[in-house]
């Protein structure tokens, strides 16, 4: 089991050494490094928010609807307003 998780855990954090191989070797330029940083960030906020949705929604006292719609109005009009 022991062996199995830090089998695991290796195969998870080589892509730190990979990328910072790639990173050594090669020089990206500011709008690809912004470009990434901005997907990145992204996506870290849908995971939060996805996340945290259905907390918000058993905590709310009037129901999923008042939790959620601000994420169901920015994702239905092309406008996002």
């Amino acid at each position: 089991m022991a062996l199995e998780a830090f089998l695991l855990a290796a195969v998870a954090q080589s892509s730190l050494l990979v990328g910072g191989l790639v990173v050594y070797g090669y020089r990206f330029s500011s709008k690809v490094i912004g470009w990434l940083a901005a997907f990145g960030a992204g996506a870290l906020i849908a995971a939060v928010s996805f996340d945290l949705i259905p907390e918000g929604a058993a905590l709310s006292t009037s129901g999923v609807g008042f939790c959620c719609w601000p994420v169901l109005r920015s994702t239905s009009s092309p406008t996002g307003l």
